[in-house]
């Protein structure tokens, strides 16, 4: 479901100077896929600037190819963090969001251990659905999302084991062969499972 709001902007001595719109803010109910390379920040200063960069290139030019291939929106990449949803702002509802998020998912961990061949690095993958806020703040030309959904989505990400996806209670899962690979997790504040 789509929801659509307007809100005015607050009285200011700057409002004209600056042009100062109105901000449309979308409320979307979608999956969100958040995915990062473990110890980054390790690795970089062991690879240096070039090879490290080099190989987020390579690493992000492939999951950019793999979230258009599912019709998927690439919202951010924060570092060496890579997010996307599976519903944005003017996009179709579709029905398999959850089928396209999680081929996505395992795609990008097919490519990882591909590209760990020449560069020894795994990635951790976070999935979780809810209600998200999208807006286009400041000047900005594209969308930013908000939301307590958004920082669940991100501590998933951050609590999966290296080389696993972690998906959130709110993800079910009805595919069967799908449901055999799901093991619950207890030991974190949210259920969440691997997959």
């Amino acid at each position: 479901m789509i929801t659509a709001y307007s809100v005015k902007v607050k009285e200011s001595k700057y409002k004209k100077e600056l042009n100062i719109k109105p901000v449309e803010i979308i409320k979307l109910n979608t999956y969100l896929l958040y995915a990062d390379v473990v110890e980054y920040t390790q690795m970089a200063a062991k690879l240096g600037v070039i090879k490290s960069f080099k190989l987020l290139q390579t690493l992000y030019s492939n999951i950019d190819h793999i979230s258009h291939k599912y019709s998927l929106h690439k919202i951010d990449l924060i570092g060496d963090c890579y997010s996307i949803a599976s519903m944005y702002p003017g996009c179709v509802e579709e029905t398999n969001q959850l089928n396209r998020v999680i081929k996505a998912a395992k795609e990008i961990q097919r490519t990882v251990n591909e590209l760990a061949k020449q560069e020894h690095f795994k990635v951790r993958i976070g999935i979780h659905r809810g209600e998200v806020y999208w807006a286009k703040i400041g000047n900005s030309k594209r969308y930013d999302i908000f939301g307590e959904h958004v920082r669940i989505a991100q501590e998933l990400q951050n609590f999966c084991v290296p080389d696993r996806i972690i998906i959130s209670q709110n993800v079910k899962i009805e595919d069967k062969e799908l449901q055999k690979s799901v093991k619950e997790l207890s030991e974190y504040s949210f259920m969440s499972y691997f997959i």
